[in-house]
């Protein structure tokens, strides 16, 4: 960092690969050339000859004009094809990919999101048509290149990419974005089909790996202590979907408790998990035999064949309604964790928020072991020195080593996925922001310079601290937005255990 600029107002020297260096502000890239620009007008590094349209200002007109011909063709092949046996198709494709996340943790997030948007946007163009061959396979090509529009247009609108009015149509990435929104998906087992598959590392996968080798019935009929043992999977639910908000507003189901526990009740009337068409009067004498109910039996099936533009969990045709439990239980799972609390209950939001709460725990434990695998001592949880907490103080009497680290547990709120909100929620707010923790991370080291006796007493080193290095960390689940601030070094976990950890225990 060159010290005649203070970003923030920071004295202190930091440094990061996503924010300029001169102005603190968000890094693009060239979606072609891969060049790297800070876009910021009061910049003395914003380029010369780019002309930035203001996200609000971005003339969108001639990518909504191709998105329009890319849904007027697709809808004409649509038509032509027989609808149930579409549907079918489409459907027992889902099936699979949700079985699979299931049995193994991963999923892959592309292919599970373009047969959701398919499978409603057959809804809307329904036809009879009685094409029943490889048309299906084009269609999905074809819906994959019409949803790629519709995201670009979005991340327009939001800023994760911005348009220049010169050079024409340029566009530019975020490159934070690129970064984070991948982590967190492979965090909880989604993957892009370009993404490599990394099921070894701690982000959940351990936590998943449990439930789905947990031997023994997988449900029972009080679905909060089922919840408890899959909430994992509802987060990648949560992060699923939120990546685009015209996206997440398609999820967005009006359930309550009593849905939530006749949709329990109707998984668990299912044998199997294939794909079945069930006749309606069935599922109605199922529903009415429910105590509770807080729908009509129109208004729940409404709910799960996602009319009002919701996604379909559940498909009608003809009298029938098609469906498979794998699907159910995922998007059962989901609905739990948006659910609004009643008189007698938890939500789900907030069952969710204890949960990570105590993962948090098990995070900061996992580093512990860590250290402890390398010979690294570690003093409890939360030692206080100075009136200072310390997540984790670990040192190597053989390496004259100290550590001072401290541990977030946590991922980016889906609305700090905007260019608009991501500095400051996620970086300068004094309640969560990154900056604000990691300055305090730096006061704690200070303190121990400043009483170098209270830290030797209570940590019981058998040297001073002088003759001691010492070396402060700030461990975040994922890649952070600055590498360093000061004498603090911050990075992710995977960072820490790979580079910092093994250097240690080869030493």
């Amino acid at each position: 960092m060159e010290n005649q600029y203070k970003p923030y107002g920071i004295e202190c020297n930091w440094d990061s690969e996503y924010l300029c260096k001169k102005c603190g502000g968000l890094l693009f890239y060239d979606m072609e050339t891969k060049e790297i620009y800070c876009f910021n007008s009061k910049c003395k590094d914003y380029p010369t000859g780019i002309d930035i349209f203001k996200t609000e200002e971005a003339d969108l007109t001639f990518l909504n004009q191709q998105l329009n011909e890319i849904e007027r063709n697709l809808g004409q092949i649509v038509k032509t094809c027989d609808y149930y046996v579409l549907a079918w198709f489409l459907l027992e494709r889902r099936r699979r990919i949700v079985e699979g996340f299931f049995s193994s943790g991963i999923m892959r997030i592309d292919d599970f999101l373009l047969s959701n948007e398919i499978l409603l946007f057959i809804k809307k163009y329904k036809s009879f048509g009685i094409r029943k061959d490889l048309t299906f396979k084009a269609i999905i090509q074809l819906y994959r290149h019409y949803s790629e529009q519709l995201k670009l247009i979005e991340d327009l609108k939001e800023g994760r990419y911005l348009l220049a009015r010169s050079p024409k149509n340029k566009i530019y990435r975020l490159k934070y974005f690129d970064i984070i929104i991948g982590e967190i998906w492979s965090g909880y087992g989604l993957v892009n089909l370009q993404s490599p598959i990394d099921v070894n590392k701690f982000r959940y996968h351990e936590v998943i790996e449990k439930i789905v080798k947990t031997p023994g019935p997988l449900i029972s009929t009080d679905y909060a202590p089922y919840f408890e043992r899959l909430w994992p999977f509802a987060v990648s639910a949560q992060y699923l979907i939120k990546r685009n908000y015209s996206t997440a507003l398609k999820y967005q189901y009006s359930v309550t408790p009593a849905d939530l526990a006749n949709i329990l009740s109707f998984i668990l009337s299912l044998k199997d998990n294939k794909l079945t068409a069930i006749p309606l009067m069935n599922l109605l004498k199922h529903f009415i035999k429910q105590p509770i109910r807080d729908k009509n039996i129109k208004e729940f099936i409404d709910m799960l064949s996602g009319d009002n533009d919701k996604i379909p969990i559940v498909f009608k045709t003809d009298g029938n309604i098609i469906l498979d439990k794998p699907t159910l239980l995922l998007f059962f799972v989901f609905m739990f964790s948006q659910h609004l609390p009643s008189i007698i209950d938890i939500s789900g939001p907030q069952r969710m928020a204890l949960l990570k709460k105590e993962a948090g725990s098990d995070f900061e434990k996992y580093l512990r072991n860590k250290l402890e695998e390398i010979n690294y001592y570690c003093l409890p949880p939360s030692t206080n020195i100075g009136g200072r907490e310390y997540d984790i103080l670990s040192f190597s009497e053989s390496n004259k080593d100290l550590l001072i680290i401290e541990t977030k547990f946590k991922d980016p709120s889906p609305s700090s996925f905007s260019v608009n909100t991501l500095i400051e929620q996620e970086f300068t707010y004094e309640k969560y922001g990154l900056l604000p923790q990691v300055i305090r991370q730096q006061e704690r080291y200070d303190l121990l310079f400043e009483k170098p006796e209270l830290f030797q007493k209570t940590i019981g080193l058998k040297h001073k601290i002088i003759e001691y290095t010492v070396n402060a960390y700030f461990i975040t689940k994922y890649t952070p937005l600055i590498k360093n601030y000061g004498d603090v070094r911050v990075m992710s976990d995977r960072e820490f255990i790979e580079k910092v950890l093994h250097k240690k225990s080869t030493n």
